[in-house]
């Protein structure tokens, strides 16, 4: 996952640099940010959204939506590993 900065992709990272997360409360991110952290699609994540697979998102104002943060990142931790059988 990243971000673009004048074209160039920056890494975006849920860890600090001591390896625990950060505390981000219950900031709001918007739809493009959920999209860069999570890697997922918009239609994936409003299709997700829909199901109830995903955190609802909150009106903030008129025609203006956000996630809380915190319940996105806990939405990205239930997710399962990966178990690479190829390894075992």
């Amino acid at each position: 996952n990243g971000t673009r900065v004048r074209g160039q992709l920056q890494q975006t990272s849920l860890q600090h640099p001591d390896g625990h997360p950060p505390d981000i409360g219950t900031a709001f991110w918007s739809l493009r940010r959920v999209i860069s952290e999570t890697g997922l699609s918009r239609a994936t994540v409003y299709r997700y959204t829909r199901r109830g697979e995903f955190p609802q998102r909150r009106q903030l104002g008129p025609g203006r939506v956000a996630w809380i943060a915190n319940e996105v990142v806990a939405w990205m931790e239930s997710r399962p590993k990966v178990v690479d059988d190829n390894n075992s």
